[in-house]
């Protein structure tokens, strides 16, 4: 198998971040459904928190260009995708979730930083 390549790190950034997995909606909406939007919004939080919290561990095996195109394409998704998750959920549960995104994408950032130093 090749190696990813600077392609597949753009394609895995726009999955990833700019589309809520269909899981996390489904989590969501019947969280929200049960016990309301406020904890519809934690629970929110607290799923990608999980997810981003998974592939930046395993960001640290990547390889240079994958991360490039991961990194750049994550920036793009976050400044430029319309987020409808705030349709879903509270805003300011929305607004943290959007924090959060952009936090994990400056940490994969800092490692591609890491990567290219060493």
């Amino acid at each position: 198998m090749a190696a990813p390549t600077l392609i597949d790190g753009i394609k895995r950034a726009l999955v990833l971040l700019a589309l809520p997995s269909a899981g996390v909606l489904a989590l969501v909406g019947g969280v929200d459904v049960i016990y309301g939007g406020e904890v519809a919004g934690q629970a929110y939080l607290g799923a990608i928190a999980v997810i981003l919290g998974g592939v930046y561990l395993a960001a640290k095996y990547w390889n240079i260009r994958y991360t490039v195109g991961f990194v750049g394409a994550g920036v793009v998704a976050v400044v430029g995708a319309p987020s409808f998750v705030s349709n879903l959920i509270p805003e300011t549960y929305a607004n943290a979730g959007t924090l959060l995104v952009l936090l994990f994408v400056v940490l994969v950032g800092m490692r591609l930083l890491d990567k290219m130093e060493g």
